[in-house]
């Protein structure tokens, strides 16, 4: 699908009433997605497990599910 095709699409699932900001974040949301699939693409995406060490290390957040396990 074309960038103007995925553009389309998503605007045409937009309310009437969107206003230009929500308008620029659903655009740079949709690129952000985009640049994400051509790194990983391109083989540069990083391992969920690397990823999961990483936000661990850094102290961002920890994740606890309905049966009490910590992510």
């Amino acid at each position: 699908m074309s960038v103007k095709e995925q553009l389309i699409a998503s605007f045409q699932n937009s309310p009437e009433t969107i206003s230009w900001e929500e308008a620029e974040e659903k655009l740079r949301y949709l690129a952000a997605i985009d640049q994400a699939r051509g790194q990983l693409h391109r083989g540069e995406g990083i391992p969920h497990d690397e990823a999961k060490r990483q936000i661990d290390v850094q102290g961002w957040i920890t994740l606890t599910n309905n049966s009490g396990t910590t992510f």
